[in-house]
């Protein structure tokens, strides 16, 4: 990452009447000079007042050395900003970006508060979505339609239950008033919300300078939490990522951080959200790095998000407990011979992988989004056909991680489990590909 100068007269003019300033300017009156300039030899003028010496960089050295008056000049006149790449002129007086001046000699102090803060504000946001998650649910399946959602072992929010007899003509309409509502809410305030989220989070770290609306969070939040409490199949896991996103990505921007750093805290942000609703800091981090690309990772972002999963994470477990997500009974591994059993299981598992994403773009990009309707109206649809679901097969709804602790714990019956497999790519892909808000991860597991 590198800026380019331009050294002529003009660039000379306003700048104190120095010697080395009168000198240089006649060397670049008569012929113009272009230098690029990295961000590696910007912070060495900053922090070391020169960059290293010795080898071949020597020339180098020598000549960034006389051009350093001029940048001392810039930094002093709040136009350093330019010259390393923000977008915008830092305004005087503000103390948040006076906090990251300060913070740019000490790049890993300067990330690890950086990284903190992103991961409690990640947490904070997460908490309060699993909160009002659990109890909407709560409300809307179990006290108004009747239906007793499963839990996982280590997510029991709700300790009483609702008493209230099934009704499933209710069940069967949940789906699709969660869609129409949450349809509404999120195309009309940021469209940019709909769906599992994870594309919208990877769209701003390559196409828009890391930048998502400070709406974006609240609206993914709002419409999540409706279309899971409604039945929708779908998890928690994108919306959170993206929440956390958003919340990366305004950190950066209040501190005018440049394009690249705030991508970074972009990465942070998404890697405190899963951290903490996943429960698991490491696999938070390295989520948030390898799901950009198809064969690779960012490696710049892997340490600044380890520090934001685990702060988030410790926040998190600190107020719902550090209880596992499920309950696993021991197993004991006996023979090497079992691993062939477990690739097999892995090679079982591929083509349901490829059914999945195939049934769920494809019903994306060649149903719902061709349909002559309103876009707004379209998850409500996708919400009664998951209704028909229900009336089969109701463990379908919302989540699925009671389903999953119940396999765990074999209390499913091996045919119920693989039309399960099945039923549940059919119901997640009319929830999210029609627009409504929710995870798409998680139902790989269920």
């Amino acid at each position: 990452m590198f800026s380019c100068i331009e050294f002529n007269t003009r660039f000379f003019s306003g700048f104190p009447s120095e010697p080395s300033v009168l000198a240089l300017s006649e060397r670049f009156a008569a012929k113009p000079v272009k230098i690029f300039i990295t961000e590696m030899e910007y912070c060495a003028w900053k922090c070391y007042k020169a960059p290293p010496s010795g080898g071949a960089f020597q020339q180098r050295a020598c000549e960034l050395n006389e051009m350093y008056p001029f940048f001392k000049f810039i930094i002093q006149r709040n136009q350093a900003a330019d010259h390393m790449g923000t977008d915008k002129t830092v305004a005087p007086g503000n103390r948040l970006v006076a906090l990251s001046k300060v913070f740019g000699k000490y790049r890993f102090f300067r990330w690890l508060v950086y990284g903190a803060a992103i991961g409690a504000l990640s947490a904070l946001m997460a908490a309060v979505v699993f909160f009002l998650l659990e109890w909407t649910t709560f409300f809307g399946l179990e006290y108004l339609a009747g239906y007793p959602v499963t839990k996982p072992a280590g997510e029991h929010l709700v300790h009483f239950g609702a008493g209230t007899s099934l009704r499933l003509w209710l069940l069967v309409l949940l789906p699709a008033i969660g869609g129409l509502l949450s349809g509404i809410i999120v195309y009309t305030w940021a469209p940019e919300a709909e769906g599992h989220g994870t594309d919208a989070f990877i769209d701003a770290f390559h196409n828009k300078q890391g930048v998502v609306r400070t709406r974006v969070p609240f609206v993914k939040g709002l419409a999540s939490i409706i279309t899971l409490a409604t039945g929708g199949s779908a998890g928690r896991e994108g919306p959170i990522a993206q929440i956390g996103a958003g919340i990366g990505s305004w950190f950066g921007r209040i501190l005018k951080l440049n394009i690249r750093e705030r991508r970074l805290l972009l990465l942070a942000g998404s890697a405190g959200g899963l951290g903490a609703i996943f429960r698991a800091p490491l696999g938070g981090a390295l989520t948030a790095v390898e799901v950009l690309y198809r064969e690779d990772f960012e490696t710049e972002g892997v340490v600044l998000c380890i520090i934001s999963s685990s702060a988030s994470y410790a926040i998190f477990t600190g107020i719902f407990g550090h209880q596992p997500i499920f309950a696993i009974p021991t197993i004991k591994f006996s023979s090497a011979l079992e691993l062939i059993l477990y690739a097999i299981l892995g090679l079982v598992c591929v083509p349901f992988g490829y059914i999945y994403v195939k049934t769920f773009y494809g019903l994306r990009d060649r149903f719902f989004r061709k349909l002559p309707i309103k876009r707004a109206l379209i998850p409500a649809l996708g919400g009664i056909l998951v209704g028909l679901i229900a009336l089969w097969q109701p463990c379908v709804l919302s989540g699925g991680y009671g389903t999953i602790q119940k396999a765990l714990t074999g209390e499913l019956p091996v045919a119920l489990m693989f039309s399960l497999a099945f039923l549940k790519i059919a119901a997640t892909s009319f929830t999210i590909s029609s627009g409504g808000s929710g995870a798409s991860l998680g139902r790989l597991f269920s």
